[in-house]
């Protein structure tokens, strides 16, 4: 049974292996992460398509979901937040926007830096700086973008990354190091490190 005005599909059947992953927006969910800033989804009813964004943005969610969340909250929380935008936005039915402030005052961004040296070591989350500034995560993540030019996430790493290269002037081992600056393992910091650096940070550390 198919029926077109509300897409409700009773039995599906395909030939070979095929991989089905699933995503909801549960709605409690929806307004903690937004602060019930966004609202609904309110989609409108799609027939069958093929959308690269989405299969990219979910793909990302299952490769996290399968290194047990290694990159911490703050990545999963964009991932969710940038999965819920993007359909909202190519997918919703157009809602009027509230209004935000343009960029973070000089102030505001002292507030966010202080927080995230403060906490490097923490599994920091957006939530985390957004409720310094009395903002839902997608306001934050918005306005972060605007003021600083990356995405809360990478800002957070670069972070990570900077104390680490001073630690390794210290006699701290690489491990200690990786779990000081926040990192769950020292395959991932050693990822991040060569991404960011462009060297792995027993090279660096050889240079220093």
């Amino acid at each position: 049974m198919l029926q077109e005005r509300d897409l409700e599909i009773e039995r599906g059947e395909w030939q070979g292996a095929a991989e089905i992953v699933v995503v909801q927006f549960p709605p409690d969910a929806l307004s903690e992460l937004t602060h019930g800033e966004a609202g609904p989804l309110n989609l409108q009813t799609q027939m069958p398509t093929e959308d690269e964004t989405i299969s990219s943005l979910i793909t990302a969610m299952r490769d996290e979901l399968r290194r047990d969340c290694s990159s911490g909250r703050m990545f999963a929380q964009g991932l969710s937040l940038a999965l819920a935008g993007y359909v909202r936005s190519r997918y919703g039915v157009p809602v009027p926007e509230r209004r935000t402030p343009g960029r973070f005052s000089p102030r505001e961004m002292t507030q966010i830096v202080e927080y995230t040296m403060q906490n490097l070591s923490r599994d920091i989350g957006i939530d985390d700086l957004a409720s310094l500034l009395n903002l839902s995560n997608s306001q934050f993540s918005r306005l972060f973008k605007k003021t600083v030019g990356t995405s809360p996430y990478q800002y957070l790493q670069k972070k990570r990354i900077e104390r680490a290269v001073d630690l390794m002037r210290g006699p701290e081992s690489l491990a200690q190091i990786a779990h000081e600056v926040g990192f769950s393992s020292q395959s991932h910091f050693t990822e991040v490190f060569r991404a960011i650096t462009g060297v792995t940070p027993m090279a660096l550390r050889s240079s220093l």
